[in-house]
């Protein structure tokens, strides 16, 4: 069987990411999927970081600093190593909402029967 193709480099260098995160994110799981079903979550995290390029990883590792704990985990953390990760680069390169869309749904927000009115 031949080995899964890596997906290329989200941010070698700086300036905009040539493949936007939301469209890039599901083909390095798939890669993550194909390469390491049965390894440990540590690993899936390290395969996730190396796939980000040189600006992609200075970023996230900036950004852990400002998170306690964020690359020391204890025993009980291990299990979400790989989701807190995933949680902070989701939180720094997922594209926040426009103003526009943030008003459509607040318009779209209907009151419950059952919810009070303070």
């Amino acid at each position: 069987m031949n080995a899964a193709n890596p997906p290329p480099p989200f941010l070698q260098c700086t300036g905009i990411p040539p493949i936007p995160w939301r469209q890039w994110r599901p083909v390095e799981q798939v890669y993550i999927d194909a390469t390491a079903r049965d390894v440990m979550l540590e690993h899936k995290k390290a395969l996730l970081l190396n796939a980000l390029g040189i600006e992609g990883l200075n970023i996230y590792l900036h950004a852990a600093e400002d998170v306690p704990g964020a690359d020391q985990p204890t025993q009980e953390m291990t299990l979400g190593v790989f989701d807190a990760g995933l949680a902070l680069l989701n939180g720094i390169f997922a594209p926040p909402l426009d103003a526009a869309c943030l008003r459509a749904y607040f318009k779209a927000l209907r009151q419950s029967l059952d919810q009070s009115a303070v």
